[in-house]
């Protein structure tokens, strides 16, 4: 961030921190790529936040997450508190100022089982209380849909674009031109498949929700002694709402599943269903909850298929459309195994 950004970062925490000032940054640690930790000072008391760079409309749904939708269901503690958004000279980009709920993720600390009993009783509280709830609709607006049109849609989507992968980029008879037909060839028995599987995916998937849309490990937090830790058990979190959407229940509870050994996934689905009680939809048996489970899967890899097609066709060098053509051969191999959900 250049020294204006620093400045309006200074502002923006002035105000979030109950007017604290001065702010004095004393660190900056790079977590990924267009994301840090920001060490500072507010009023001699030393602070830490998250600042993430994202779309503007990222941005956003991020900040309805933490101050307008999870609050209305009593959940604000579920995501770290939004501080502001910074704007930037590239209108395609903002920067989110967020609470550091610190590093300790389920990616990072495995849990114990305490622990992965609290995000599985989070998980189902979300799902439970934003069962056809009324914010639903702003929700897609901003957020988009997770349900069974997305399935179709990603996979017409990708087969549209490796379809345009043709001569000259891909030569007749070579290793690429294989991916490329054996890609095609699974799009299109899974889209034959797409009905019967979004039928089944309304009926047993759940009622549409509010989905945190990327439950991998590493967004899950044990909130320790750090921001926002309390007394009574552990705190859980879910941290990068980037992918908020609506969705049934399933779309989120197989993201989480499938982090984890096959042998541990019937258990945990099991704790879930307890978890959801009385307000437990028609739950899935264990052939249907496989199926749904890959379909969602499915899903996830069509979308991304998708990007790396688009970047070999419009690379401008040949080592770009090597790196894009090494992402295709992974994510066939991603969608080979997504049918082995169970042992």
């Amino acid at each position: 961030m250049s020294a204006v950004d620093q400045a309006a970062l200074g502002r923006v925490l002035s105000g979030a921190l109950d007017g604290a000032a001065p702010i004095e940054i004393t660190s900056r640690e790079p977590l990924k790529p267009a994301v840090q930790r920001v060490r500072l000072l507010a009023a001699g008391r030393a602070r830490s936040v998250i600042v993430k760079r994202l779309a503007p409309e990222i941005a956003r749904r991020n900040q309805l997450v933490a101050t307008r939708w999870l609050p209305a269901a009593g959940m604000e503690r579920a995501a770290p508190a939004v501080l502001g958004i910074l704007t930037d000279p590239d209108p395609a980009r903002a920067w989110l100022v967020a609470e550091d709920l610190g590093a300790a993720t389920f990616a990072a600390q495995p849990p114990d089982a305490a622990r992965l009993q609290a995000a599985i009783e989070l998980l189902a509280r979300l799902h439970t209380r934003f069962a056809e709830h009324a914010l639903l609709g702003e929700v897609r607006l901003w957020g988009g849909d997770l349900g069974a049109s997305w399935l179709e849609a990603n996979l017409r989507d990708a087969t549209r674009a490796l379809s345009a992968l043709r001569e000259p980029l891909v030569p007749p008879g070579g290793a690429r031109a294989a991916l490329r037909e054996r890609l095609l060839d699974r799009l299109a028995a899974l889209l034959e498949q797409a009905p019967r599987r979004a039928e089944e995916l309304w009926a047993c998937g759940g009622p549409e929700t509010l989905l945190h849309g990327d439950l991998w490990l590493a967004n899950i937090v044990d909130v320790r002694d750090g921001a926002g830790a309390g007394d009574g058990g552990p705190r859980i979190a879910l941290i990068d709402w980037d992918h908020a959407a609506v969705g049934p229940p399933l779309y989120d509870v197989s993201t989480f599943l499938l982090r984890f050994p096959h042998g541990e996934r019937l258990g945990l689905w099991a704790n879930y269903a307890r978890a959801l009680g009385r307000r437990a939809w028609r739950l899935p048996d264990e052939a249907a909850l496989e199926r749904l489970c890959a379909s969602a899967e499915h899903g996830r890899i069509a979308n991304r298929l998708i990007w790396p097609a688009l970047e070999i066709a419009r690379a401008a060098d040949e080592e770009s459309r090597e790196r894009s053509w090494a992402d295709l051969e992974e994510v066939s191999r991603w969608l080979e195994a997504a049918e082995d959900v169970w042992p």
